[in-house]
């Protein structure tokens, strides 16, 4: 079940960035992608998924005990972390097929 929530999530996080535009420089190893909140908003939903899971196994909450809790935990688990993945392997296909530029290292350290 897990390994078919995580396909699922895969998925889903190609389909968020499939039709998005990268620039990338190879030479020095960049990657230019546009940003919005969905990164955030998918981080907090994975901290407050995995918090509740495990605070509610922590606390001995009733709902721990039922099949379908578990079942729940496990496909919610294996879905945010699919969309990671997802997201992640088609930014790397799009960097290894895209022309390289020149693009300038704007944080401290890559320079």
């Amino acid at each position: 079940m897990l390994f078919l929530a995580m396909v699922l999530g895969a998925v889903l996080g190609y389909l968020h960035v499939r039709k998005r535009n990268i620039r990338s420089d190879k030479n020095r190893r960049l990657i230019e992608i546009p940003g919005d909140a969905s990164v955030l908003i998918i981080l907090m939903l994975m901290f407050f998924i995995e918090f509740f899971i495990h605070y509610a196994f922590e606390a001995h909450l009733a709902i721990t005990r039922l099949d379908f809790f578990k079942m729940l935990s496990v496909i919610l688990s294996g879905t945010v972390s699919g969309i990671s993945i997802g997201r992640n392997t088609t930014y790397f296909i799009k960097y290894r097929k895209s022309e390289s530029i020149k693009l300038i290292a704007r944080a401290r350290g890559l320079q």
